[in-house]
């Protein structure tokens, strides 16, 4: 937000921390958590828009939260999903919002 000019400083508004990217999703505070919740809701309303697999789809936000508490996901997975869901542990769900 400083280099687009938005904000004056380079802290986060919800814990006064650095913000660099990756802050921006693991952020703890209460306003951070909020904004997740909503985004994860959306991610979900998109994927089934998108008829995404439904397993997939629960695989993907169970991971994502899994991921930004610093806890290890489960392996609840259905068979022709775990090779997918191994490749993303192997790079790291950090990189799953780069694309």
């Amino acid at each position: 937000m400083k280099r687009r000019k938005q904000r004056d400083n380079d802290l986060c508004p919800h814990c006064g921390l650095f913000e660099e990217g990756a802050h921006v999703w693991i952020c703890r505070e209460q306003g951070a958590d909020d904004v997740w919740n909503r985004s994860i809701v959306s991610l979900q309303q998109w994927l089934n828009g998108m008829q995404t697999d439904p397993d997939l789809i629960q695989i993907v936000v169970q991971q994502l939260s899994h991921w930004r508490h610093g806890a290890e996901g489960t392996n609840c997975t259905p068979a022709a999903l775990r090779q997918l869901l191994h490749a993303q542990h192997q790079i790291g769900w950090g990189r799953f919002f780069d694309g």
